[in-house]
């Protein structure tokens, strides 16, 4: 079992943001299965979202989202943070991470898909094949963590990739800073409904149409 923890985090300061060259590689491959965030907003019914609106975002028959200004800003905060998420998670917990930001795809069906934080693994110099579990990192604040969605969202994570366990890296960054890691152990009954919703999805995704507003 992985082991969690808290530090106090009012000291840590973030690396500057960095730009990903392939972001475009990026969102197509994303578009060509259904990828953690999607499942879990579905199935959470998060950010007043159904099925329907995520196979609809999907089909390019939504508008583009706005988001605002101070999101961006949490959300390249948030990025510029993992470097330092990861080096407190060593630190804290003596776990390394390892294969940031990889893309993952369930070995036999393809389209789940996932982009990983990160792998732990107990030494530097291990294989990504040497993972004990991954790595999943949230910004937010100590009012808003949203457990049940990021629970959702790593089941996804670990049956793309055929792990057991993860740890959730939760940064508060109000009042309180603090860095907390919670546990996520693999849950197949999760899993395997979260597998049928997925694809039905995908299939209405591959057939250009919508799920029942009542789905």
């Amino acid at each position: 079992m992985l082991t969690t923890g808290i530090v106090d985090y009012a000291t840590l300061a973030p690396q500057p943001a960095g730009t990903t060259a392939a972001e475009d590689d990026w969102h197509a491959w994303r578009n060509e299965g259904i990828t953690a965030s999607e499942i879990a907003t579905a199935y959470c019914r998060a950010y007043g979202k159904t099925p329907r609106t995520v196979v609809a975002q999907k089909l390019g028959r939504l508008p583009a989202e706005t988001v605002a200004e101070d999101m961006r800003r949490r959300w390249a905060y948030g990025h510029a943070l993992e470097p330092v998420v990861a080096a407190s998670t060593t630190a804290a917990l003596g776990l390394y991470v390892a294969g940031e930001q990889s893309w993952v795809e369930h070995p036999k069906l393809g389209w789940p898909r996932a982009t990983v934080d990160g792998f732990l693994v107990r030494s530097p110099g291990d294989e990504l094949a040497d993972a004990v579990g991954l790595l999943e990192i949230k910004t937010t604040t100590s009012r808003s963590p949203n457990w049940k969605l990021y629970g959702v969202q790593v089941q996804w994570q670990l049956l793309v990739a055929g792990l057991d366990e993860a740890l959730i890296a939760c940064w508060q960054y109000d009042q309180r800073k603090t860095l907390t890691w919670r546990p996520e152990v693999a849950n197949p009954a999760l899993q395997q409904e979260l597998l049928a919703l997925g694809a039905s999805l995908w299939d209405h995704v591959q057939a250009g149409t919508l799920p029942a507003a009542t789905e």
